[in-house]
């Protein structure tokens, strides 16, 4: 039994760092902007309230950026979306915007749903120090929303980004 398990040690120690090792090297890249085009259904919960709500997202590639337009509770959100990398070098979509002279931002998880759009979920912080989370978030592409419902976002100014 003493043999076992010095073996069964011996068989970890050797090959578990290599298999960390290979996993970590392995970088993963964001997909182009163009991959987030179009719209999106959101479902989310408001964590200070507990309401949870849907509505909107249309995401549109204009001068090189991501311009997006939220629509919740027939309120609109302007902004940009950017790829941004997270803890491990993990990229991110991260959206800011301002809704009623508050900073936000958004930042959702990659992934791919079976029919391979964008499947988006993430956290929703305000943009003010310390950084609060005021809500979660789910985003699904639907193909039944268009660009053509965001004919205001190139009269709407979205703030600049800080850093861009």
């Amino acid at each position: 039994m003493k043999l076992f398990r010095f073996t069964f040690f011996l068989y970890i120690a050797i090959l578990l760092p290599g298999l960390v090792r290979a996993e970590t090297s392995h970088e993963r890249s964001a997909p182009p902007l163009e991959f987030f085009v179009g719209g999106y259904e959101i479902l989310g919960k408001d964590l200070q309230s507990g309401r949870t709500y849907s509505g909107t997202i249309t995401m549109v590639k204009k001068n090189g950026k991501l311009e997006v337009q939220k629509r919740v509770n027939g309120k609109v959100s302007v902004g940009y979306a950017m790829i941004v990398r997270v803890i491990d070098d993990i990229p991110a979509l991260r959206i800011d915007f301002t809704k009623n002279d508050r900073k936000l931002s958004a930042t959702y998880q990659l992934d791919v749903d079976w029919n391979n759009y964008a499947r988006l979920t993430g956290y929703l912080v305000t943009g003010n120090s310390p950084r609060e989370t005021v809500a979660i978030e789910a985003l699904f592409y639907s193909e039944s929303i268009s660009a053509s419902e965001m004919p205001k976002i190139s009269q709407q100014t979205p703030r600049k980004v800080v850093g861009k």
